[in-house]
């Protein structure tokens, strides 16, 4: 799985993961799952590119059914809490980062699917 995006402090998604510290990702819904479930994958910093560690999907959610098993029915402050700590997950500082992100990559969230993975192992460099 390529991870080579940055956040708000232009820290790379790919140490973030290797790290322990990005452990979902949202990629765009082209009309299948891409990955799946309780398969592990290499972590990339780009295509072609070596692996460096090797990561397990072991959720993989459609963001509208985060958003409803999640944040539905919540009062707001309830709401920014959990965007804040997704946010987290994804490897940025804020919700507001993130979605700034998808923006500027013309990825609308809306239409990704959710994986939540660990962290399997590092590679020795």
């Amino acid at each position: 799985m390529i991870f080579n995006a940055k956040n708000e402090e232009n820290k790379s998604t790919c140490d973030l993961v290797l790290s322990g510290h990005k452990t979902v990702t949202r990629r765009p819904d082209t009309g299948k799952r891409m990955y799946q479930l309780g398969q592990p994958y290499a972590v990339q910093r780009g295509r072609g590119k070596p692996g460096e560690g090797q990561i397990m999907i072991v959720s993989v959610l459609y963001h509208s059914e985060w958003i409803h098993k999640n944040l539905e029915g919540r009062p707001a402050r309830d709401i920014n809490r959990v965007l804040q700590l997704e946010a987290e997950r994804e490897g940025f500082l804020s919700w507001k980062g993130l979605l700034d992100y998808m923006a500027k990559h013309s990825i609308d969230i809306n239409n990704t699917i959710r994986y939540r993975f660990k962290l399997l192992k590092n590679e020795e460099k």
